[in-house]
């Protein structure tokens, strides 16, 4: 009796034990979502604080950038965009099942049979492309492989922005050189070429040249050293005016990232919340150009506050506003893969400073 009698204790004790787990389980999930939406409201309703004065260090006179002829700017019409409350991940590439991403797929194609069949009287697609002084290479590279089909195609425009600060007369005249047999160059004199705050201020510089002189509808950033699926990015542009007109930050969005406080990318400034506000990586996001506009307005009445990573520096800045977080996919060069098998549904391809990655992808990705 006694034997039954402990049994019976230990199984009502042993349940008992997983009940109470079970809860404390529930209980930690629930708090832990519950922070993280705290923590975006108190983000969103701190998020003029994050637009301070810039620091003694930052409060100096930003370079204007410079053309190196007429020819920069685009000739086209201004169309804008009308601001709509949202805050909601979409995902544009992903589907249910086969047989949506088959019917997808054939959409897409159909979509882009249609944008290369239509006379195109207006710039819908303004690109600036991050570059150095000595990565003469890699434009060229840019130019021949994925740029190719689109050059003279009048939806698209293409920019290298360059920094010249500090330039010798012979990288000078090199550049200058460049600029004049391309037409596809743009220079920010006195800005230095450097990872960290100095890529944010030519982000801001761009942001500006984009505001003054692009009539394209949106702005695409991306880097030199990556591979991007501009007809698809067109048919991702198109299939969204059919469906909203939401202003909104397309890349591959990043959330509830905790800062980093050591390496190459550490943000020991960043104490606003726990986490990085929402932000798209660097290698390529797209922003409608009255987005831009307004942005670029807003750092001339109050010069807006400088991180030191890029893309989490435009996600801080990009608070305020009521967006969409468009979702799309990017892929990060590894040594056994140039094409990955799930291509056709990829924007962005990073080939860190590879031109000859960029030639091999050219002839194996979709355009």
């Amino acid at each position: 009796m006694l034997k039954k009698g402990l049994d019976k204790w230990s199984l009502k004790t042993l349940i008992a034990t997983s009940v109470i787990i079970l809860c404390l389980t529930n209980i930690i999930l629930l708090t832990t979502s519950l922070a993280k939406s705290c923590d975006r409201l108190y983000c969103k309703l701190q998020a003029q604080r994050v637009r301070c004065q810039l620091t003694s260090e930052q409060q100096q006179v930003v370079p204007k950038p410079t053309q190196p002829d007429e020819d920069t700017k685009c000739n086209s019409t201004t169309t804008t965009q009308n601001p709509s409350p949202a805050s909601v991940n979409v995902n544009s590439t992903s589907t249910t099942s086969k047989g949506h991403s088959e019917r997808d797929e054939e959409e897409n194609q159909q979509l882009h049979r249609q944008l290369e069949e239509t006379e195109v009287t207006q710039v819908i697609l303004q690109v600036i492309i991050f570059s150095r002084p000595t990565s003469y290479s890699l434009r060229n590279a840019c130019r021949a492989t994925w740029m190719n089909s689109y050059i003279r195609n009048p939806a698209v425009n293409f920019k290298f922005a360059i920094g010249t600060g500090h330039l010798d007369r012979k990288s000078n005249e090199s550049l200058n050189k460049e600029a004049s047999v391309h037409k596809d160059v743009i220079f920010f004199e006195g800005h230095n070429e450097s990872y960290g705050k100095q890529c944010v201020e030519k982000l801001i510089l761009s942001l500006n040249w984009v505001s003054e002189n692009a009539k394209a509808k949106y702005f695409l950033k991306t880097d030199d050293d990556c591979y991007v699926r501009i007809g698809y990015i067109l048919t991702l542009l198109k299939i969204r005016e059919l469906i909203t007109n939401q202003v909104f930050l397309m890349g591959t969005i990043a959330k509830f990232l905790i800062p980093q406080r050591d390496g190459k990318w550490a943000e020991d400034n960043w104490k606003l919340t726990h986490f990085y506000p929402p932000f798209a990586y660097g290698s390529g996001y797209i922003l409608p150009v009255s987005l831009v506009k307004r942005i670029s307005a807003d750092n001339r009445s109050s010069p807006l506050r400088r991180l030191r990573n890029e893309d989490v520096t435009l996600g801080v800045w990009l608070l305020p506003y009521d967006l969409q977080y468009v979702n799309i996919k990017r892929f990060q060069k590894v040594d056994h893969a140039i094409c990955p098998y799930d291509s056709k549904q990829i924007a962005f391809f990073h080939y860190s400073q590879s031109p000859t990655f960029m030639y091999k992808a050219h002839e194996c990705l979709p355009p």
